[in-house]
């Protein structure tokens, strides 16, 4: 814009020639007169165009305002950017747009519409409304197209201080979308899960330019399967495309998910992706809800990840989720849910809280805290817990020795009766094959869950009234404590402290691992509620036998790759193993060559393992395969069959994993 070419309407052309040829008549008639008006007319166009001219220079220098405040790789999405743009002044006014919005301008054979008002455009865009919200969406028709158009604001105010209009067009896509009905096509649900964690401080231009480059990539993925791709919100995406171009996703293992981390904004974050995939089978419908559904579960495993599954929903498969989650949640989210869990609570006069098998210190410590919500709130609280099986007992005995003696229950007292009217409270799982007892979860109408680990594809408990999934969380303890915060009258004893914060301390390995500020904010309170870490500690102490047989199993230990150990324990079985085993492969990771370990034992025809990494590995990818679950360090799996062939069947999946890791780098 540094040439300034004077445009004029057709009506001001053909204003200037009938002045013009005025004067010319009236010189014919009488001389002095015509030369006086024609030199009226001459001064008037030269008035005008110095106008026109002087206007042009004032955009134009309004326009150097706006850009000096750009950095370099905005000021080139201004002009080179992917969709046709606008640009508004503070009237609404159209100062300035790209090559691609003038283009369609020409195909839709439109007029200039330079210094024209936005909402003069379309009538169903409201100016007023956008300087009120700062930003708008409308879907309009122009040019004979249709157009899902968004205006956000953009600079300081009175600082170069202007109006961005993005131009989506959705007239192809919904001429290709009813092409393809009845097609076998894909849907692609994508999120950019990392889009809520840009802190606020960060100028609007380079949040602007973040999302920008995640849009060029996620282009990228929509050309490479010859995708249609459609940009519903500022972080959500959907991509039609044939279902022949899935074959390529899968074998280069959804590189996106890793090439997409390399966008960052500055040493704060970098970009991640969320993927649902519904693969169609010619009905939409079935499609769309599928995509969503692959979804929701690659969410609630943690996101960065893609799952995908057909649209009957009969198995699904993931690509990703290697890396740590972060803090990514909202204490919004814990606000809702206490509210919810509260009027649950209201609604009934007892509530029975049960966690999984051999529950330990977490299961236990989140029992204790919803059992103080539920007192709080004036309703009777039972822990239901198994005396033979679990890896708290002395936690158990503490609690024991205080009021919670009336408030824990053995789980085989319990009865169909006494579930009549009252509420179930599920902690620390939310699988059925992993709930303390699977037949005391049938007697119950009413369900809540609270639960920190990756959703599992089968057998989730179902129909709750109240699910708080957070598989971002570092424990139940954590999500329980901010229930505590967010329930009235709901102040925790010394007892409660201690038990919630042990819980924390174990999950996260004495907040080394899956730890965020989240995390710190929760073991800060309960330290203020009497919680003594030196009192804690007692509880994770082994005595002389316990710590021999871990070193036993150990020495068991063989590097199966380059930095992955096994270890299968071979010997008798004693008292406590499954802790035992688990503290054995948290001990190997201190070892300088090993990233991941995994300690295996037969028991009763079935082989325990107990996996843990540091966050250079999964153990949770190696384990879902054989059918266990748990989180990226931390995992678990009970599979039947001898120790030898689970343990050869572990090294198989652990030596495949690496040559496709291998591979896709």
């Amino acid at each position: 814009m540094k040439s300034f070419r004077i445009h004029l309407s057709p009506i001001e052309i053909v204003l200037y020639c009938v002045l013009a040829a005025f004067s010319l008549v009236t010189i014919y008639v009488h001389l002095w007169l015509g030369l006086a008006e024609l030199a009226f007319t001459v001064f008037y166009i030269a008035f005008s165009l110095l106008n026109i001219n002087k206007r042009n220079r004032n955009i134009y220098s309004y326009l150097r305002g706006i850009t000096s405040y750009l950095d370099e790789a905005t000021r080139e999405n201004l002009t080179n950017f992917p969709m046709p743009i606008t640009l508004l002044n503070e009237r609404g006014e159209i100062i300035w747009y790209n090559e691609l919005f003038h283009q369609v301008l020409h195909d839709g054979n439109m007029d200039e519409i330079f210094g024209r008002k936005v909402n003069a455009i379309n009538k169903n865009i409201s100016f007023d409304q956008v300087k009120k919200n700062q930003s708008g969406k409308y879907d309009i028709t122009f040019a004979d197209k249709r157009y899902t158009v968004y205006i956000l604001s953009q600079g300081e105010e009175g600082k170069g201080h202007f109006y961005a209009v993005y131009w989506m067009d959705n007239h192809t896509l919904h001429e290709q979308i009813h092409k393809f009905r009845g097609d076998a096509l894909c849907m692609a649900y994508i999120l950019l899960d990392s889009y809520d964690e840009i802190p606020e401080n960060i100028p609007a231009m380079q949040k602007t330019n973040f999302i920008n480059r995640v849009d060029v990539r996620v282009r990228q993925l929509a050309r490479m399967v010859n995708g249609l791709l459609q940009k519903t919100e500022k972080d959500k995406y959907i991509i039609f495309f044939e279902r022949r171009y899935l074959e390529k996703l899968k074998e280069n293992k959804f590189k996106i998910l890793n090439d997409i981390k390399d966008i960052r904004i500055e040493d704060v974050l970098h970009a991640t992706l969320s993927i649902g995939i519904g693969i169609g089978d010619g009905d939409i419908l079935k499609t769309d809800d599928a995509a969503r559904s692959a979804l929701e579960l690659a969410l609630s495993r943690g996101g960065d990840q893609a799952a995908l599954t057909n649209a009957d929903k009969e198995r699904y498969e993931f690509f990703g989720g290697n890396s740590e989650s972060g803090n990514r949640r909202k204490r919004v989210k814990a606000r809702v849910v206490a509210d919810a869990l509260r009027a649950q609570i209201e609604r009934v006069e007892e509530v029975y809280i049960i966690g999984h098998k051999f529950a330990d210190l977490d299961c236990l410590g989140a029992s204790v805290g919803v059992a103080k919500c539920v007192s709080a709130l004036g309703k009777k609280p039972h822990i239901l817990y198994n005396p033979e099986e679990n890896l708290c007992q002395d936690m158990l005995d503490a609690l024991m020795a205080t009021d919670y003696k009336e408030i824990l229950l053995d789980a085989s007292h319990m009865t169909k009766a006494m579930a009549e009217d009252a509420l179930l409270v599920v902690v620390d799982t939310h699988d059925t094959d992993y709930i303390e007892s699977a037949r005391i979860l049938n007697f119950f109408r009413k369900v809540v869950v609270i639960d920190h680990h990756r959703r599992a594809v089968e057998g989730a408990i179902t129909d709750t009234v109240v699910s708080f999934h957070e598989p971002n969380a570092s424990s139940a303890s954590e999500m329980v404590t901010e229930l505590t915060e967010n329930i009235r009258n709901c102040k925790l004893n010394k007892i409660e402290a201690r038990a919630l914060l042990a819980g924390i301390i174990l999950d996260t390995k004495n907040f080394t691992e899956r730890t965020g500020s989240r995390t710190f904010e929760a073991a800060a309170a309960l330290r203020k509620a009497g919680a003594d870490p030196q009192e804690i500690r007692g509880y994770f102490k082994n005595d002389m036998a316990s710590y021999r047989r871990q070193m036993e199993m150990i020495t068991k230990a063989e590097m199966v790759s380059e930095h992955i150990a096994v270890a299968a324990w071979d010997g008798e079985l004693f008292e406590g193993i499954k802790v035992i085993a688990a503290k054995a492969a948290d001990e190997l990771l201190n070892v300088a060559e090993i990233n991941g370990a995994f300690v295996l034992y037969e028991e009763d025809g079935v082989v325990h393992i107990s996996g843990r990494c540091d966050n250079t590995y999964n153990v949770q990818i190696i384990l879902e395969q054989m059918g266990g679950g748990g989180h990226r360090a931390a995992a678990g799996a009970q599979v039947e069959g001898t120790l030898k062939e689970i343990q050869a069947k572990l090294v198989a999946l652990i030596c495949q994993e690496n040559e496709e890791e291998g591979e896709s780098k």
